[in-house]
């Protein structure tokens, strides 16, 4: 087993007219007991929707399952080197949210049990109902041009 550190790093300079400033910061998360990693490169043909992961109750209940139970961790980040956006969809058991992800943008997730709701646009925060688990991670490309992705999971 092992302990996947993830830091994301934040910096700036600021010319503030009588000075520069700098701000920005550091955050690292450890994630213990890991021992499966997935990890591949999508080229997501344009026009289409693919579907990069599912998830279910475990790894054998379907071809290419991973088992929701055991996801510490997720990034999808769109590889693009000419300024193509993406659209990323998470499914939620009978729901999915969806986020666009511009060249070299990245979307993460936590646990994948539990992970989320989706509701429609009426509702206002706190949204209320029963979080569900990840079941599935698509993306759509109408950028033109056929986009690579990466995707990287960190189960134990």
């Amino acid at each position: 087993m092992a302990t996947l550190t993830v830091t994301h790093t934040e910096s700036i300079t600021l010319d503030a007219g009588s000075g520069a400033e700098t701000r920005g910061s550091v955050n690292s998360l450890s994630i213990a007991g890991i021992n499966e990693i997935y990890e591949r490169t999508v080229t997501c043909v344009t026009g289409q929707t693919t579907t990069v992961a599912t998830f279910g109750t475990h790894a054998y209940s379907a071809a290419n399952n991973i088992d929701t139970a055991d996801v510490r961790y997720v990034r999808v980040t769109n590889l693009s080197t000419a300024s193509k956006t993406l659209e990323l969809g998470i499914g939620l058991g009978a729901t999915a949210y969806a986020v666009t992800i511009k060249a070299g943008e990245s979307h993460v997730l936590g646990s994948a049990s539990t992970l989320g709701l989706a509701t429609d646009a009426n509702n206002t925060p706190p949204v209320t109902g029963t979080i569900t688990d990840l079941t599935s991670i698509t993306v759509r490309n109408d950028s033109g041009t056929d986009t690579p992705i990466e995707l990287f999971i960190a189960a134990v």
